[in-house]
């Protein structure tokens, strides 16, 4: 091979690299030569050319392998760690458990509880105003016709079966306390309200139902009651069993009949009372409308488990239309009879059939006319 100075250059650019070998990945020493260094360089690019093909863009991108950090964020930026998300669940659900704790304890000493689900919170002196605080909540948008399906939009659910002889499930219970302990205490203008509906109605087509009762059962229960009213404790009573304020309903109570199924002569469902008589033995009394048979009328019966009466205490009973008042199904005071004149020339109460006079007979014929017209069953 000759060369040439002129072109010493480009001739070692053309001279090719045979025998190069790029499988050792170290540093290149002064004892390489040419070939072996190119060949070590060439295996280190390599290298780090397929590290930073696996390695994560600053861009984003997706792990396929756990990432280990050298310890729990320090920083509201930094990574959080699973030892570090667990601890603050944990200590939270702790704090959340002394809190209802110490809450449910406060009220019902003695008693123990497991939640399922729980929320917390508490309102200090110095909690910002807000419209409310709530301790668990839900919120539901309903934006599906029930004509698509059965979409009922539920904010809070829940259900529980008693699924052995003894057992009870309570749908929902709520236990509230004007104190922080229980003891008599002083305070003043607190407010406890057990449960509370708001209803928002802005079209007049809608369709309200404040509390519904029902179910889905298969069998009659032994005992069943829609509506209780408990005590507040030991010979501490409610001021109203059950109330509505003036204005708030066209029908305070509505009793429906005593079948689900129209048909001839259903009574309607009793209204029940109890009470005590003079030998303390609990007595009960009814009230209830039913059809008078083979007419369209309805009598208002009164009946009970010893005679009742019924007393006006003050005020009169009107017969606004032509009515009757009967005993034992006879008539015994029915509307007035009218065209009867004055009765004049005097009366006598004193009376003897058995020697009166026609005189005194007339008197006393005046005497019981006159008692009938004061009474109204005569008149002009």
């Amino acid at each position: 091979m000759v060369l040439r100075l002129s072109t010493f250059p480009s001739d070692v650019r053309g001279v090719g690299l045979a025998g190069l070998s790029t499988s050792t990945n170290a540093a290149i020493t002064a004892a390489d030569n040419v070939l072996s260094a190119f060949g070590k360089l060439q295996a280190q690019i390599t290298a780090v050319s397929a590290t930073a093909a696996a390695a994560l863009p600053k861009s984003g991108g997706t792990m396929t392998g756990a990432i280990t950090l050298s310890a729990d964020p320090a920083s509201a930026l930094q990574p959080a760690t699973k030892q570090y998300v667990d601890a603050r669940i944990a200590t939270t659900i702790a704090a959340n458990n002394t809190f209802a704790n110490t809450t449910y304890t406060n009220i019902f000493p003695g008693q123990t509880f497991n939640d399922g689900l729980q929320g917390t919170n508490i309102i200090t002196s110095s909690s910002p105003v807000l419209g409310q605080y709530t301790g668990l909540a839900g919120y539901v948008r309903s934006q599906q016709s029930q004509s698509s399906g059965n979409q009922n939009g539920v904010a809070l659910f829940g259900a529980a079966s008693a699924e052995v002889n003894g057992a009870a499930v309570w749908g929902v219970n709520t236990l509230l306390q004007d104190s922080a302990s229980r003891a008599i205490g002083s305070g003043t203008g607190r407010i406890l309200i057990g449960y509370e509906v708001d209803i928002n109605v802005m079209c007049p087509g809608t369709q309200i139902i404040g509390c519904s009762v029902g179910g889905n059962g298969l069998s009659q229960p032994g005992s069943s009651n829609g509506y209780i009213v408990n005590s507040l404790g030991s010979g501490i009573k409610w001021g109203g069993g059950f109330v509505t304020e003036d204005g708030a309903a066209n029908y305070a109570l509505a009793i429906g009949a005593s079948s689900a199924v129209a048909g001839a002569n259903y009574s309607s469902q009793i209204v029940a009372f109890s009470f005590y008589d003079k030998n303390s033995a609990k007595q009960s009394a009814t009230i209830q409308m039913t059809s008078v048979p083979g007419t369209a009328e309805g009598d208002f019966l009164i009946g009970g488990s010893v005679p009742v009466a019924l007393t006006m205490l003050n005020g009169n009973i009107n017969i606004t239309n032509a009515g009757f008042l009967t005993i034992g199904g006879n008539t015994v005071v029915g509307p007035r009879v009218t065209g009867m004149g004055a009765v004049t020339g005097g009366s006598n109460l004193a009376f003897n059939a058995a020697t009166a006079t026609l005189q005194q007979t007339a008197g006393a014929a005046a005497y019981a006319l006159q008692v009938l017209i004061n009474h109204g069953l005569l008149g002009p």
